[in-house]
């Protein structure tokens, strides 16, 4: 198993799945390309991509490995992505291109876990986390070759799980440094002047910026004792929720027009209005054999 982000990474366990079998049955088009990490078939976790229309749900990584953590590149012909296909105790980080399957490693830190990529709105910059400098995970940014490699973060606390503002110019990310169970903060892209947007006791997580940058929607047990999708202002005002009560969701995505939120709910793909109306459940696994999570709208058509 891949070494995996501690505190963090663990508050995602919000899919279920049981052990017996199920049919599967198809999925419903979500309208825009997607995304997501499919979990449980030959105990591998691999990235697929649900078209539009849904005609097509293809495995675009197969491989024995875990695969996870997609993102797109903003022109929507590649994917970055972490991997312990080199070394199982251990992810790095890949760029797959989606069309032709030409896979290229980026990092290459034997004995230190590289992880939970997010492209630049500009195209030419990844931010990452990695525990390569430190007992706890910081941030980082590297050129979409590996190379030029910078560290934003540098106290002893988990920073993880970075979101670009569409401008290019902060990275949104969740952190304990302030509590142990997470909150959001920003920063510029030279890793100076934070901002904690969220500051309360419960575990904020999973930022996500909105398109047009005056929302970012987040995982939160703020209000009850499950994970749901809020939204608040970029200035950390005005948080609503968006998804059910219950079962728990999270790990939120914008549409690339900023209408929608895609999140894993219950071991699958939902859907919802900006407003927290129109829930619609995309994939249809039966939640059985299979886990579905961690959905990424493709930026282009």
């Amino acid at each position: 198993m891949a070494q995996r982000l501690p505190w963090i990474l663990a508050a995602l366990g919000i899919a279920s799945c049981s052990l017996e079998p199920e049919p599967l049955l198809p999925p419903l088009p979500p309208g825009q390309p997607l995304a997501y990490v499919s979990s449980g078939l030959g105990n591998a976790d691999d990235i697929f991509v649900l078209s539009a229309d849904a005609a097509s749900d293809a495995n675009v990584t197969r491989f024995a490995s875990y695969d996870s953590w997609p993102a797109w590149s903003p022109d929507g012909t590649k994917m970055a992505f972490e991997s312990n296909r080199d070394d199982p105790m251990f992810t790095e980080i890949y760029v797959l291109a989606v069309d032709s399957g030409y896979l290229t490693r980026l990092t290459g830190d034997t004995g230190f876990a590289d992880a939970q990529p997010a492209w630049s709105p500009l195209g030419n910059r990844i931010a990452f986390v990695s525990d390569r400098d430190s007992a706890g995970f910081d941030i980082y940014l590297m050129n979409t070759d590996g190379g030029s490699v910078k560290r934003l973060t540098t106290d002893s606390a988990n920073s993880t799980q970075p979101t670009w503002s569409p401008d290019g110019t902060k990275l949104a990310f969740a952190t304990d440094r302030d509590a142990p169970a997470g909150e959001i903060y920003v920063m510029d892209t030279a890793g100076a002047n934070l901002v904690n947007l969220t500051n309360n006791s419960a575990s904020d997580l999973t930022p996500a910026w909105s398109p047009s940058g005056t929302e970012i929607a987040f995982m939160s047990d703020r209000d009850s004792s499950a994970f749901g999708v809020f939204v608040m202002s970029s200035t950390g005002a005005n948080v609503r929720r968006v998804s059910p009560d219950f079962p728990p969701c999270g790990v939120p995505s914008w549409s690339p027009d900023g209408a929608r939120l895609a999140f894993e709910c219950d071991a699958d793909i939902y859907v919802v209005n900006a407003d927290g109306t129109g829930l619609a459940r995309i994939t249809r696994t039966g939640n059985t054999q299979r886990s579905e999570t961690q959905p990424r709208w493709k930026p282009v058509p």
